[in-house]
C-alpha cells in the first residue's frame, strides 16, 4: 500500500491504515498526537468520536478489533498540514466495492485531527 514517492503526510495516513490491516494497534495509535481528535462513521457498530492517543487506541483494542479489511489509496490532496485521501476498500469484512475518504491534520509527522467516510458502490 505505501508508495515510496508519496507526500509525508498522505504516508502517515498509510502506515496508520497499514497497522490496522496487521491488527497492530498501538502502531496505529501511535500515528496520532497525544491530543489527537479521531471522528470514524458507524460501519460495523456505532459512530465513533474519541479524543487523545490513550483514547484512541481503547477504541481500537475494545471496540474496532481485527478486521479482514485492506484499504488502497487512489489519490491525495496536501494543502499545508492538511491531507484528504479516497481509495477502495477490499477484504472479507467488506460487502462489495467500498470507497472511502479520509480527511486528516498533521503535526509534527502525526495526525491531530482524523475523519473517515464510506460510499458504497462505484465511483471513479
Amino acid at each position: 500500500m505505501t508508495d515510496a514517492d508519496s507526500h509525508p503526510h498522505v504516508a502517515v495516513i498509510e502506515r496508520y491504515l497499514e497497522c490496522l490491516r496487521n491488527g497492530d494497534f498501538e502502531g496505529a495509535a501511535d500515528q496520532f498526537t497525544a491530543d489527537a481528535r479521531y471522528f470514524h462513521p458507524p460501519t460495523f457498530r456505532e459512530e465513533v468520536e474519541a479524543v487523545g492517543r490513550d483514547a484512541i487506541l481503547a477504541y481500537f483494542r475494545e471496540n474496532r478489533g481485527p478486521r479482514d479489511i485492506d484499504h488502497t489509496i487512489e489519490r491525495s490532496v496536501v494543502d499545508g498540514d492538511a491531507c484528504a485521501v479516497k481509495g477502495r476498500m477490499t477484504g472479507g469484512d467488506v460487502d462489495g466495492d467500498e470507497v472511502f475518504v479520509s480527511y486528516a491534520e498533521i503535526e509534527d509527522g502525526r495526525m491531530s485531527y482524523y475523519c473517515a467516510g464510506f460510499l458504497k458502490g462505484t465511483i471513479g
